[in-house]
């Protein structure tokens, strides 16, 4: 049920935003009535094509996912053990030799924050993670991994963030037990 409200709601946000551009174009030359039914049906055409495209594409790609990688917007948190100033440089390391991270901004001063950017890639324009520290007891520290696209009124990710999450999740995790 979550995929196919998902799915309804990317089908009609294309068609509204694709018809209403167009409609207020061609209102400019036909009319406001004429433009507006021209609007409706581009709408409508591109709403088709969009989502006969990407919506097969997302769900081939997201189909042996959770329901919780449906959302683009992800957030996990974990415990492990450590120092924080130890473990905050350990994850700055981590995000630093990742592949498709581009930039990573650690910041001590108020709190202890992790921001990175991942690179533009064939399904996304790039995603923003972050990474909050906070000590809970002498030893123990809990983070909060979270990872939304770049662009903020993206509808489908493809899973992306949710791998973004859980790949971070995991290498913490197994750099806290090496230690």
């Amino acid at each position: 049920m979550e995929r196919t409200k998902k799915y309804v709601k990317t089908f009609v946000t294309i068609g509204i935003l694709a018809g209403v551009l167009f409609g207020l174009v061609m209102s400019r030359k036909m009319g406001f009535l004429n433009g507006l039914l021209a609007g409706i049906q581009f709408g409508s055409i591109c709403a088709v094509l969009m989502a006969s495209v990407l919506i097969p594409l997302d769900y081939f790609m997201t189909r042996k996912l959770p329901a919780k990688a449906l959302d683009v917007n992800q957030v996990r948190e974990i415990q492990v053990d450590g120092a924080l100033d130890e473990t905050f440089q350990k994850c700055v390391d981590l995000l630093k030799r990742c592949k498709t991270i581009k930039s990573v901004s650690p910041s001590k001063k108020e709190d202890f924050l992790i921001s990175a950017r991942t690179r533009a890639s064939i399904v996304s324009f790039g995603e923003e993670i972050t990474l909050h520290f906070q000590e809970l007891t002498k030893g123990i520290i809990k983070i909060q991994i979270s990872s939304k696209p770049a662009v903020p009124f993206t509808l489908l990710d493809y899973g992306k963030n949710f791998r973004n999450v859980e790949l971070i999740r995991e290498k913490i995790e197994s750099i806290s037990t090496l230690s």
